[in-house]
Parts: structure tokens; sequence; C-alpha cells
């Protein structure tokens, strides 16, 4: 099965740039389990997950208002996935120069895997209930909700 990121619009990455804080607020809604479930498949606890949340998100807003989205050069995916990265090695780079120990490798086990997958499942399935949510009546959706979600 193959999982895709949300999709990010232009118009949401231009309202970010022009200072609007509810597109922030979506922006942060939407990617932040991502970043934090890429941090654990890497490795780090949750907390240290939450801080390079912290330090993406913020790289991100800084370079928000200068940062032009060109689909034609990269996919947004690329763009964020690289400051994900880097601020995971930053994370590892600082934490072997404080222990004075080499990392040769970040060890992930199967139940590591499957929480970043999970994180990904779930991440799909809002943005789909609400697209379906406005494609259908109230009533099918709430049936929706009764059969499929519900049981």
């Amino acid at each position: 099965m193959s999982l895709k990121y949300p999709t990010t619009s232009k118009t949401l990455l231009d309202k970010i740039a022009s200072g609007d804080e509810i597109s922030w607020d979506e922006f942060y809604q939407k990617y932040s389990p991502i970043v934090k479930a890429i941090a654990c498949f890497k490795g780090l606890n949750e907390v240290d997950a939450d801080d390079i949340c912290q330090q993406v998100m913020m790289h991100f807003f800084k370079q928000s208002k200068t940062f032009k989205f060109d689909p034609g050069i990269a996919k947004f995916r690329t763009y964020l996935g690289r400051i994900v990265s880097w601020k995971i090695v930053d994370y590892y780079r600082k934490k072997r120069e404080k222990l004075s120990e080499k990392l040769d490798a970040v060890p992930v086990d199967a139940e590591l895997d499957n929480f970043y997958m999970n994180e990904w499942r779930k991440v799909i399935i809002s943005e789909a209930e609400e697209e379906l949510k406005s494609r259908v009546s109230p009533k099918t959706f709430q049936a929706y909700q009764l059969y499929a979600v519900q049981g």
C-alpha cells in the first residue's frame, strides 16, 4: 500500500506567507503529525520528536515569507521532507557530540514502523472523510459514519 503526503495547495502557502494565522494553524494541524511520525520512525522518542516538529515548523515559518512554491521544480513534500531530515541529522549530530560516541545507524523496529504507517493512515482517512463530507448530503455522510466508522 502506498501512502501519500496530504496535498498542499499553493493558496494555503500564499496565505501563510501573507501572515494568515488560520492558514498557519491549518498547516500545522495537517503536517505536525507527519513530522512527528517521521521523527519517531527515525528512532526519536516522543519528546524529541515534538522538539524536532517545533524546529521544523519554526524553520518553515521563518522561510514562509520568502518561500515560493513552484510544483514544476519540486513537490512541497520534497522541500518539507528535506527540512525534517536536516533537523533529525542535526539532532543526532548534537547527541553524538554530547555523548562523544559514533552513531552508525538508527535502529527501526517493526513496532515503530507500524506506528509510522498508522499515523499516515490517520491523515489520509481524515482528508478522505473531509472530502466525502463536502461531496455528499449530511444524511449520506451520517450513514457512512454510522455504518463504516461506528459499525
